[in-house]
């Protein structure tokens, strides 16, 4: 049973990737924070129970300064941008969460993580079909000085609030 008003690309599937893959699309995840390593047993269900296809390995965590172009690089590797079937592609960017690429723990900080995203960003394009669905995302936001708070280890509407793109072609 659904527990939100969320629209999913088919009525009968439980969450967006299962809807995506229902009505033929490949779907792939590649996560980046070392929430998604599947030694943890809040995190191996990726590849069981949502998406087709689910990658993760410490190069595309928070703890290696060039993850996105390693992320990027995988993507390449799987060969996609020669597809006929569509693909769903779900994308967590390490990059961006602390220690923001080693520049340090501040607002400059996570300015400059984004910098770095949007200068590889267009390379990821390359490696995709004619057809896709793409969704970016960190997995939550982050206070810096809201409420004299900063991080994120706590609840606050500021962590609610995860940085996330999505782009259909």
């Amino acid at each position: 049973d659904r527990t939100t008003d969320a629209m999913f690309p088919t009525p009968a599937a439980p969450n967006i990737v299962k809807g995506f893959a229902k009505i033929g699309y490949r779907t792939i995840g590649i996560g980046g924070v070392q929430w998604f390593n599947d030694k943890f047993i809040t995190s191996n269900f990726w590849g069981k129970y949502y998406f087709s296809e689910f990658y993760w390995n410490e190069d595309y965590s928070e703890t290696c300064f060039n993850a996105f172009e390693n992320q990027i690089n995988k993507v390449k590797d799987l060969n996609l941008n020669h597809l006929k079937k569509p693909i769903f592609l779900f994308l967590n960017i390490s990059s961006t969460h602390e220690p923001y690429m080693g520049f340090g723990e501040s607002v400059e900080a996570q300015k400059k993580a984004f910098e770095y995203v949007d200068k590889h960003l267009p390379r990821l394009f390359d490696f995709l079909p004619s057809e896709f669905v793409l969704m970016l995302l960190s997995d939550h936001g982050e206070c810096f000085g809201e409420d004299d708070l900063w991080g994120h280890g706590f609840y606050h509407p500021k962590i609610m609030e995860v940085p996330f793109a999505y782009l259909e072609v």
